[in-house]
């Protein structure tokens, strides 16, 4: 701010008319000396000078001034009237060219202060469009912007996300105990800061007195003059404040207004620039980390299917050669079972995580009691724990009390759980399983002596794609999906989970929460583990459609061991004319086939006569496992849906339920 623009004071003012006052005296004090003279120049020299100097009231002082010194000197003269004729209008000729001086020497002064501020205006835009961050546009308003307006202090805020509070970046001259009780500030009708009134009014606010201040500002502490807090406007909307305050009072006029709220205009388009700029790296940064885990996700979920496939291939070769002993040949058989399995968990949970992440994950609630889950995923996995010598312990609720929920998915979060604990306990260790009914929740924990989780990454625990460790000596598998999928399951149900540990090497709990509901539980379904009998299915027909040839002569084999009489057709067009022949009990189709798929095939099945097999029923056997393709399979005719991999028993039970004949199961052995 210019400096020009300080108040005149009174003393200012008086020295301006006194001094037009002494001109007229020593004028009147030389005339004598030096004689008078028409006109009497000395007192219009006066006048001029007092009209150049002090502007016209200063002029009009001095030329009455001299027009009374002149009359009192010559009130007998004859000449009085035409000399003070002509010396009147010598006056106003000097006085009108003082006062055409004092406006040139305005209109000068205007010309300074605007290219002043254009030029202050270039470089506080330069400084501005140089800031890439807001806190960056805060520093260059503290360091450039109060700087080319001789300001003492500044005050640089924004408005919250919520829009009730304004919270200060940036606060220069003001000594820290003043400073920080302004950091963040209510917009609420009821405050009387001036930064908040610039919000609510989206116009400027001056603080017109010390008095206002100390009522409307104290955090200040008095520390300014003069202020005026210019809001941030974009698109009628306050973003922020500016507040400007100058230690001297200072005197503002409507160009230097304006010019303030130029700057603030300046400043609020340099922080929304800031704002999407801050966006942009965000989403970048997120990004680039999204694209980091993808690429350690695929690196890791490479290694993790190719080690169970190398084992796989190097036991199959092994047995294809036929140089194995009888003990070698069941761990080779039990070795490509078991990392089978794994395989297809790896898959599951793949699935599991794409039908979080695209919303299409769906729950069978029913009431169910959480103690036959925890005893069922138990059951899954305590040959894991005595294999590691790994104590699973039980505390189960007394009284039955049940919570809505998806027994699959439930016993899933609880599996996963289980298999955490004892894949990262020493052997050993103990892993112990608690349900509890605490008021209106059920509480499941589940508390381990492993390795325990460090405060570094306990937070991120729950993310999907974060291990703990990710590196090439991790001594743990897995693809980090596990837990991510507890969370998700848990929070589906209504409940929550949190994770618990004192660091690294000294285990770790993990809770499971869910609301209890006032209903009887639903008893689970109980799997029966006896073999299925080996005529199972004797006598049944069925025909296999299934364009891999190594899947068609697989559950061949399989159907056959159970008593079967198999018939396989590798395409849609080869079915639809077998099962008019070959006339089945049971129709087993694969979906993805060339030319003609499953839906297809089944659609032309179900459009035939009876007579001629348009009511066989009909299973989609398939690797398409989401719940949109079980439903696509159910509508477009198959009486159910069987996704690939599966236990033999599992397909002879598919198989004798579309027949409508029981499952008959081995009888079990008694010594």
């Amino acid at each position: 701010m210019n400096r020009s623009r300080v108040t005149w004071t009174g003393s200012s003012y008086l020295r301006r008319y006194a001094t037009a006052i002494a001109a007229v005296a020593i004028a009147a004090a030389l005339e004598p000396v030096v004689g008078s003279a028409p006109g009497f120049p000395l007192f219009f020299v006066a006048v001029a000078l007092a009209s150049w100097h002090g502007g016209l009231g200063p002029g009009l002082v001095a030329g009455l001034s001299s027009i009374a010194v002149i009359t009192g000197w010559m009130q007998t003269s004859p000449e009085l009237g035409r000399e003070t004729v002509r010396f009147v209008a010598l006056c106003l000729v000097a006085t009108a060219t003082g006062g055409l001086a004092e406006s040139r020497r305005r209109i000068l002064d205007s010309s300074r202060e605007a290219a002043t501020r254009v030029s202050r205006l270039r470089e506080i835009t330069a400084a501005l469009s140089g800031a890439l961050t807001r806190d960056q546009v805060a520093d260059a308003v503290g360091q450039r912007v109060l700087g080319a307006l001789d300001a003492g202090v500044g005050i640089v805020g924004l408005v919250e996300d919520d829009g009730r509070a304004l919270r200060v970046l940036r606060v220069v001259g003001l000594p820290t105990t003043v400073d920080e009780p302004a950091r963040l500030r209510s917009l609420g009708d009821d405050e009387p800061s001036p930064l908040a009134e610039a919000v609510r009014s989206r116009v400027p606010v001056l603080v017109a007195s010390e008095k206002d201040e100390l009522v409307r500002g104290p955090h200040l502490g008095g520390e300014m003059a003069a202020q005026i807090v210019l809001p941030l406007v974009l698109e009628d909307r306050a973003i922020g404040v500016l507040a400007v305050g100058w230690r001297d009072r200072v005197e503002l006029d409507a160009d230097e207004i304006a010019f303030l709220t130029t700057i603030a205009t300046l400043c609020a388009q340099a922080m929304e620039r800031a704002r999407l700029y801050e966006i942009e790296q965000d989403a970048r940064r997120q990004a680039e980390w999204a694209s980091r885990m993808k690429d350690e996700f695929l690196a890791t979920i490479s290694h993790e299917l190719r080690t169970p496939l190398t084992a796989m291939l190097g036991w199959a070769r092994l047995l294809r050669e036929g140089q194995l002993d009888e003990s070698k040949v069941g761990r080779a058989i039990e070795t490509i079972e078991r990392n089978t399995k794994v395989q297809a968990q790896l898959v599951e949970d793949v699935l599991d995580v794409s039908r979080i992440i695209n919303g299409k994950l769906r729950l069978d609630l029913r009431p169910l009691d959480p103690r036959g889950v925890v005893e069922a995923a138990m059951a899954v996995v305590r040959p894991t724990a005595d294999a590691k010598g790994i104590h699973l312990l039980a505390t189960l609720e007394n009284e039955p009390f049940a919570v809505s929920g998806d027994p699959d998915r439930l016993q899933q979060v609880v599996w996963n759980l289980l298999s955490n604990a004892t894949r990262f306990t020493p052997e050993g260790g103990t892993v112990e399983v608690r349900v509890e009914h605490v008021g209106s929740r059920a509480r499941i924990s589940v508390r381990d002596t492993g390795q325990g989780i460090s405060p570094a990454f306990l937070p991120f625990v729950f993310d999907r794609f974060r291990q703990a460790d990710g590196s090439s000596t991790r001594v743990h598998g897995g693809l980090g999906l596990g837990l991510a999928i507890v969370r998700h399951l848990v929070e589906l149900h209504g409940g929550s989970v949190r994770a618990e540990s004192a660091g690294e090497g000294r285990g770790s709990l993990f809770e499971v929460e869910l609301p209890v509901v006032q209903a009887k539980a639903v008893p689970l379904p109980v799997e029966d583990h006896r073999p299925v009998d080996p005529s199972a299915l004797d006598g049944l027909r069925i025909l296999v459609v299934d364009d891999d040839v190594e899947s068609l002569d697989v559950l061949t084999a399989v159907l056959v061991q159970f008593g079967a009489q198999v018939k396989g057709s590798a395409s849609a067009r080869e079915a639809l004319e077998d099962v008019q022949s070959f006339r089945p009990d049971v129709l087993l189709s694969d979906i993805a086939m060339p030319g003609e798929d499953g839906y297809s095939l089944i659609r032309r099945v179900r459009s035939l006569s009876p007579e001629r097999g348009g009511e066989i029923p009909a299973a989609a056997i398939t690797a398409f496992a989401t719940d949109e393709d079980r439903v696509r399979a159910l509508s477009a005719g198959y009486q159910t849906h069987l996704p690939k991999p599966f236990e033999p028993s599992t397909l002879a039970a598919v198989v004798t339920d579309l027949a409508r004949r029981p499952l008959r199961r081995a009888p079990v052995a008694t010594s």
